[in-house]
């Protein structure tokens, strides 16, 4: 599945790809935490992995969100893919191929080990995926009322292979499919 264009000055600068999502409430409703997206992701770091080619990202637990969404791409600026997606309410994950482990504290969504009792309450939250090539990451925290807004972005590269140039942003956010 194709996502968003991620965007970026620098390997570590902030991203501009943004999904917005509206919400409408009734005229007599007031907004409550669980009718608000949440709030943008904070990442940590990205380091190179325990094993060979490995890259893991690290990210902080977003007020009300109930779940995350890792977009990857090959550069700062290039098209992105949903490369995990976890529902931290049901431990419930999807990941592609090449995603070897997504954990918290309190659970293991790739590979699946076990069922939560009760939402993970984890403040943070880690993705390690394996590849030979520099990965660029975004991390989009969501809930029923919506998408957050992405992540900066944030590079890695495995032992060996060299972190890309950053691509200038472009006036606007550019989606793809």
């Amino acid at each position: 599945m194709r996502y968003a264009r991620i965007t970026a000055v620098a390997a570590t600068a902030t991203a501009t790809a943004v999904l917005v999502v509206p919400s409408v409430l009734a005229a007599d409703a007031q907004p409550s935490d669980s009718d608000a997206v949440p709030g943008a992701v904070t990442i940590v770091r990205v380091i190179t992995g325990a094993g060979s080619g490995e890259v893991e990202l690290t990210w902080e637990a977003a007020p009300n969100a109930t779940g995350y969404r890792v977009l990857r791409s090959a550069t700062a600026g290039g098209d992105s893919e949903v490369a995990a997606e976890i529902d931290i309410t049901t431990g419930t994950a999807s990941a592609a191929a090449d995603v070897v482990n997504v954990f918290s504290d309190s659970h293991s969504y790739i590979p699946p080990r076990g069922s939560l009792e009760g939402p993970d309450q984890s403040s943070q939250f880690n993705y390690v995926d394996v590849g030979p090539r520099q990965r660029c990451f975004a991390v989009i925290a969501f809930n029923p009322a919506g998408d957050g807004p992405a992540s900066p972005v944030a590079c890695g590269a495995p032992p060996g292979a060299e972190l890309e140039p950053a691509t200038p942003v472009p006036a606007e956010p550019t989606f793809t499919g």
